[in-house]
């Protein structure tokens, strides 16, 4: 038996009850914080909504290399494979941006000793989305397996849901959308990396701020 998952549907089934269950968690802390007005129980919340945040994308990553796997193979619904891809995707949207705003709100604590009063309920409604939004994902992703769960009309359903496929031809195949958004993606790796590099030059001392002694 291999201890180390070695494909990518093995790592996906391995990985994609973290982010549902951890969803859970978090939210049931912070619900437990705002009631028992505990800035430690706050704060467990959003550090667990943050690596969630991060946990989500090799989570996201596995899917997208699992139908590759699967894709093809006898009785597996390229359709509700795109379905599940859909609803994963905005899950996967959602608790990045609440793993963003718990790390805007961490920051707050560490700056101002509190967070802003609409941070933690910002938190609290994108929680509730997200847990939501992960429902529809793992239901829509049982579907694939287990197709006798459903009933003719939801099967219909479900087979008209995935829009995937047509975004991506779309995205492909305009003229001036995917060279837009690799232009993007650039810029953006370009200031992130640059922010790392500055960062890292202050920590060394070799920035002519470090030797000024200005701030």
């Amino acid at each position: 038996m291999d201890f180390i998952p070695s494909s990518a549907p093995h790592w996906h089934l391995l990985l994609n009850h973290g982010p549902s269950v951890g969803t859970v968690i978090a939210l049931g802390l912070l619900l437990c914080s705002l009631y028992l007005k505990s800035e430690d129980l706050s704060r467990a919340s959003l550090v667990l909504f943050v690596l969630l945040a991060l946990m989500v994308i090799p989570t996201y990553i596995s899917g997208a290399a699992a139908r590759g796997a699967v894709e093809g193979t006898d009785g597996i619904s390229t359709d509700l494979i795109s379905a599940h891809q859909d609803a994963a995707t905005l899950a996967f949207i959602f608790l990045v941006l609440t793993g963003w705003l718990s790390w805007f709100a961490l920051w707050q604590y560490r700056r101002f000793s509190r967070p802003y009063g609409w941070s933690l309920l910002a938190v609290l409604v994108l929680g509730v989305i997200t847990l939501w939004l992960m429902v529809q994902a793992g239901r829509a992703g049982g579907y694939i397996n287990h197709p006798e769960i459903l009933t003719g009309a939801e099967l219909a359903a479900a087979a008209g849901a995935g829009r995937t496929a047509a975004l991506a031809a779309w995205i492909i195949d305009n003229s001036f959308v995917w060279p837009a958004m690799e232009a993007a993606h650039f810029m953006g790796m370009a200031v992130l990396f640059g922010v790392v590099l500055l960062v890292a030059v202050r920590v060394l001392g070799l920035s002519p701020l470090a030797t000024t002694g200005r701030p």
